[in-house]
């Protein structure tokens, strides 16, 4: 399928990228004064971990923010990265919260800036996976509308009836490295609209591909990302796709 550059609204709360590195004989701490010497001579401003919340793990991670609203946040042999400025105690699981997403030219564009170094350098050794995980809110439909009749979930069959539903669903590993993770909720309230009701489509790509140069890892942060647009736009009906304006790059 055509794949479209923009939609709107597009309702990103987040887009996130996560590079998955292998272990340094660098202690923990010196490693991430590394960390902080890349990351604030690019402009970015530290967080102390007492002024975040706590991951998933119920442990504090390091933030680095920019004027721009991008953030970095570093976690045991990963650093996480996402292209939507909002609020950084918002909740990436609920969806509730709306920001600006600078878009996949400047966003690559950044991460080039700050992965670069620190592959040449040989602070980070190589990689070991890249994943992109993007998380729309969109406009509330009954779900049998918004996705494509192609899509087949036998769970959507008997949707109608039910007041509201989290669905999780993991696609095994494929030869060539991916793996996808899909997350659908349905009817929930939307903070940034009032009485509006929206639906989570929480769509990631995992690429488990090892490499050791930045041109490598580039490559694999590219066609991650077509990985998880293509799975995105793959589960809307043509329909529901018209309704959000899409628009295309000239062919």
């Amino acid at each position: 399928m055509r794949i479209p550059r923009k939609i709107t609204p597009d309702g990103l709360t987040d887009a996130l990228v996560m590079v998955r590195y292998p272990a340094t004989d660098a202690p923990p701490e010196a490693l991430f004064g590394e960390f902080y010497r890349n990351f604030t001579a690019l402009g970015f401003s530290y967080l102390p971990p007492d002024a975040t919340e706590t991951g998933g793990n119920g442990v504090n991670n390091p933030v680095f923010f920019n004027e721009d609203g991008a953030v970095i946040i570093v976690r045991p042999g990963q650093l996480w990265f996402n292209g939507v400025s909002r609020p950084l105690t918002a909740s990436v699981q609920e969806g509730k919260e709306t920001g600006n997403y600078m878009g996949w030219r400047a966003y690559s564009t950044l991460l080039a800036t700050i992965l670069e170094p620190l592959l040449k350098s040989q602070i980070l050794t190589g990689f070991t996976s890249v994943t992109v995980r993007y998380i729309n809110v969109l406009p509330w439909r009954p779900l049998t509308e918004q996705i494509s009749p192609v899509v087949e979930i036998p769970t959507f069959k008997n949707l109608e009836s039910l007041p509201s539903f989290d669905y999780h669903l993991n696609w095994p590993v494929t030869e060539n490295g991916f793996q996808v993770r899909l997350r659908l909720t349905d009817q929930i309230r939307r903070s940034d609209r009032a009485n509006a009701k929206g639906t989570i489509f929480d769509v990631e790509v995992v690429c488990r591909r090892i490499g050791t140069t930045f041109s490598e890892l580039q490559e694999v942060l590219e066609i991650t990302h077509q990985k998880q647009k293509e799975v995105f736009f793959g589960l809307l009906s043509p329909d529901f796709l018209d309704d959000l304006h899409p628009e295309y790059d000239p062919l």
